[in-house]
């Protein structure tokens, strides 16, 4: 089952913010999207272009049967992920049909609303559903509603006109259901093909290398995702190190109150001895002393040498030196106010076999420490840091 947003989201920031790549401008930094449906690749071209030779055709559209890229251009990397045992078709197209279809293929994103970090998918539209074409130049306004997307579309190199005609290639598959089926177009194929489409790659292969790159063709516009925010650098580092689900059908967006009650009362820790560091649920008390959720801090401190597993035996229960075993606890929505003002209370802690006294406020079942307390229960050496590296 595909991953989306839950009413809670995971913890960990990590070490992702170390080690994040740059952000692309369609978003391709958010791990879990589908990169072939953000910006043109040279796998969709590969496969466009087998079928543009096979049909002697103007124009191909094609897709991926899911998500991933192939790990190669390789003719058996490529049938893993394409409908290879499809055959295909040939029909002449007017320019009017082909942008009607080009609408089909772009009702697949969710419309994009300013403060979007990145771009969400129909869930109803699978990956198989999400066709990429060669042949023409064009751009996906994805600020615009569905049937309004499309933009420029040129064919080579001049602007295509409604009634200029086209030699178009597709899945015997997409003819029937999409483009007959949903009367998107008015001509029937005049040339289909004997093989399938697997072996079509496999001998196009054997005589012609595979692209170096993509050609870009194509690309999606219309959309700012904040590349530079902290906020959403934040999000997307959540969600690279996967404590955090990806936003397939709903994009995260930094103007939604939950989002900001999210980020709101996530606080980085570091470790002052390691180049590490994470995000753990928090909260400022009545003097303004963060406190953190305890078992948040024993997931960040996993794999250093102060890392600490905690489990709760009618007490909390600490041992010093174990890499903590327990499940990653979402991290809420937003903690209530009233717990500011709760005064610490002290709670016996068990570490290593010895009970140890501490401060601690108890929210949502849950025992939050200051990171002073912390050290002092612990002997570690953490520091409260800002938001960002």
């Amino acid at each position: 089952m595909r991953k989306h947003v839950s009413r809670f989201l995971p913890l960990l920031l990590a070490l992702a913010l170390l080690t994040a790549p740059a952000a692309l401008a369609v978003g391709e930094d958010v791990p879990g999207l589908p990169q072939a449906s953000l910006t043109d690749t040279a796998a969709l071209d590969l496969i466009n272009q087998v079928q543009l030779s096979a049909a002697g055709a103007d124009v191909s559209a094609a897709a991926l049967t899911g998500d991933a890229l192939p790990q190669s251009l390789s003719a058996d990397d490529l049938a893993g992920v394409c409908s290879a045992n499809d055959t295909l078709v040939r029909v002449t197209v007017t320019g009017a049909e082909l942008k009607a279809y080009l609408e089909w293929a772009a009702a697949c994103y969710n419309q994009w609303n300013s403060g979007d970090i990145g771009i969400s998918f129909q869930p109803e539209r699978p990956a198989h559903t999400r066709d990429v074409f060669a042949g023409v130049d064009y751009e996906l306004d994805l600020s615009k509603p569905a049937g309004e997307r499309v933009q420029t579309v040129r064919f080579r190199g001049a602007p295509l006109s409604d009634d200029q005609q086209l030699k178009l290639v597709v899945s015997s598959e997409r003819y029937a259901v999409q483009l007959k089926g949903q009367s998107l177009i008015s001509g029937e194929y005049d040339w289909s093909s004997r093989q399938t489409l697997g072996a079509l790659i496999s001998d196009y292969l054997a005589g012609h290398a595979a692209p170096a790159a993509a050609d870009g063709n194509w690309s999606i516009t219309g959309v700012d995702l904040s590349l530079d925010s902290a906020e959403r650098a934040t999000l997307v580092a959540l969600i690279r190190s996967g404590q955090l689900e990806t936003p397939y059908a709903k994009s995260l967006n930094l103007n939604h109150y939950e989002v900001k009650n999210l980020l709101a009362s996530a606080n980085n820790v570091k470790l002052t001895d390691l180049d590490q560091f994470g995000t753990a649920a928090s909260f400022a008390d009545a003097d303004g002393v963060p406190y953190f959720r305890l078992r948040d801090l024993a997931f960040l401190f996993t794999g250093s040498k102060d890392q600490f597993n905690v489990r709760w035996d009618g007490k909390v229960v600490v041992q010093r030196g174990q890499a903590y075993d327990g499940g990653v606890l979402p991290l809420p929505w937003s903690i209530p106010a009233s717990a500011a003002a709760v005064p610490p209370a002290e709670i016996t802690v068990s570490v290593d076999g010895a009970d140890v006294r501490v401060s601690a406020i108890a929210v949502d079942g849950h025992y939050y420490l200051s990171v002073e307390g912390v050290n002092a229960l612990l002997g570690t050496s953490a520091t409260v840091q800002d938001k960002t590296p």
